[in-house]
């Protein structure tokens, strides 16, 4: 074995060719550019990289980069996403496997991290954070509920663009990430048909994306969709016609059990959507209008005459007589009892 690998170190070598050239040339050059160096062929290994095994000395290495990245730059002339991949050292062929598994498999994943490095060594990759960062869901889905977009798609960008430097994240992992914002974008604004008919296109780009700036551009230009056709959607508070309708319907149906499932169905719009549009433009939730009105209705009945608040809990649309006067007492600051004697004792 000593004759044939007569050097103190071993490393991986791999070159990746979308063109999938004949990468003999690299190899070839590199033996002659390093004197005893040696460089074998690995077969038997299913991997998208020509694979070889190099048996160098330590005091060899500062040249064997060198030259690698004088022969990619070459190469990266006529085939801009050609690489070269370097494995960590190691002393003998026991370690090969582990080697093989633990570092080589790994930078290969990396690739899709660093495009545009011609050569990638375990030893000049940026240090990693401690943890992968974190990105806060229901918070996203809250402010898209509330059409913050904005400020949603901001927190995003910056989430998307710290994975995108976080280059120990599985690839599928990442990618499975930008899907599902897609699809809960996609949900949030199903109204937006065109977003439903595209997002299968776009799932599909993603997944066929050679790497992580590309895959992170597909959701860019989706974002910036979104934004466009949300704003052209959702013109200004008072030129709203939907809006309008909204209100003058609540006006006109507020002693019926109305929910805003019901006026979803009945406008034909998403529930979530509609409560989305009722927040931006009305300044309050659907709940808290229709409460508005119900207790600015049971005011009037309860100054009218002397109607039972029982009864007047149900004409404006309360089955609860309790939970009538519980309401009425947060939007009024006074039980309805209180204020009929409040009212009568002012005349």
């Amino acid at each position: 074995m000593k004759q044939h690998f007569p050097h103190g170190q071993f490393r991986f070598l791999g070159v990746s060719s979308q063109e999938h050239l004949d990468d003999t040339p690299i190899i070839e050059a590199l033996e002659r550019s390093v004197p005893g160096l040696i460089a074998v062929s690995v077969s038997g290994v299913q991997t998208d990289t020509g694979l070889f095994l190099i048996n160098l000395e330590a005091a060899m290495w500062g040249d064997t980069v060198r030259v690698l990245y004088e022969l990619a730059l070459k190469r990266s002339e006529h085939e801009p996403e050609f690489q070269i991949c370097l494995s960590i050292a190691f002393p003998g062929l026991d370690e090969a496997a582990a080697v093989y598994q633990g570092s080589y498999m790994k930078l290969g994943q990396y690739r899709f991290y660093f495009p545009g490095k011609m050569v990638l060594i375990p030893d000049e990759l940026p240090t990693l954070t401690a943890e992968l960062p974190k990105f806060n869901p229901g918070q996203f889905t809250e402010q898209l509920k509330r059409l913050q977009l904005e400020e949603a798609f901001a927190e995003l960008r910056q989430h998307v663009a710290a994975l995108c430097s976080y280059y120990d994240n599985d690839v599928f992992q990442f990618k499975s990430f930008l899907g599902n914002m897609i699809f809960n974008v996609t949900h949030q604004f199903s109204h937006l048909k065109v977003l439903e008919e595209e997002k299968y296109d776009l799932f599909r780009s993603i997944d066929e994306a050679p790497n992580a700036d590309a895959a992170a551009g597909i959701l860019e230009g989706f974002l910036d969709r979104v934004m466009e056709l949300a704003s052209s959607a959702v013109p200004a508070s008072g030129s709203h016609t939907n809006m309008k309708k909204l209100l003058e319907y609540i006006e006109e149906h507020y002693a019926e059990p109305l929910s805003l499932t019901e006026l979803a169905r009945h406008f034909h719009f998403n529930p979530s959507y509609l409560s989305s549009l009722f927040t931006a433009h009305n300044q309050e939730g659907f709940k808290e209008h229709l409460n508005t009105i119900r207790t600015d209705k049971a005011a009037v009945l309860l100054r009218e005459g002397e109607t039972p608040i029982s009864e007047i809990s149900s004409m404006v649309g309360y089955g609860d007589h309790s939970y009538f006067c519980k309401v009425f007492k947060k939007y009024t600051g006074q039980s309805p009892s209180g204020y009929r004697r409040q009212f009568y004792g002012q005349e």
